[in-house]
């Protein structure tokens, strides 16, 4: 059929294509997308990823956008679900937006109190993102904040963390 030659003509390109990049090394493997073509990274998203922190200070150095995106995840999320420390305030020294959300409503302070897959929160980066004034209360799609997500998934450090800066801005005020 036609359109099955298409295809299989369009994913050989894409291979060449993306075994060229790799081969240079412009660009990091992505996942698979739904019609079988890759879906790569881009280099910054890939270097906040990989908690490369010479080549992410690099890029931005070079105009690199610090609010770039990848599958509706800013660099701020990944930096803050992955505990770089050191990428998460390059990123806010850059006034990224730390309220972005994804496409399920999570801000990078949700992704700091309670990481997906089995990740293990870094209360450095979370007390950062407090500090740097993200919103304890913004709720995502499913009505759930971050302190609400660190609770239902047992990161109680990352609860008691929210209570006392929480407490703390109720002194302050």
């Amino acid at each position: 059929d036609h359109r099955d030659l298409h295809l299989s003509l369009r994913r050989q390109r894409q291979m060449c294509i993306r075994d060229r990049s790799k081969k240079s090394g412009k660009i990091s493997g992505g996942k698979t997308s739904k019609d079988g073509l890759s879906d790569p990274k881009p280099e910054l998203w890939a270097a906040v990823e990989n908690g490369d922190v010479v080549l992410v200070r690099k890029l931005l150095q070079n105009g690199a956008s610090v609010n770039e995106t990848y599958k509706a995840w800013t660099l701020v999320m990944k930096a803050a679900e992955e505990g770089s420390t050191e990428i998460t305030e390059m990123l806010l020294a850059r006034r990224c937006n730390l309220e972005a959300v994804n496409k399920t409503g999570r801000t990078a302070l949700s992704f700091a109190a309670a990481p997906s897959k089995g990740r293990q929160p870094n209360l450095t980066v979370l007390r950062i993102l407090l500090q740097a004034g993200a919103n304890i209360d913004h709720k995502d799609v499913r009505g759930e904040t971050a302190k609400s997500w660190a609770s239902r998934d047992g990161h109680h450090a990352s609860v008691a963390a929210i209570d006392a800066f929480e407490a703390n801005d109720r002194i302050c005020l």
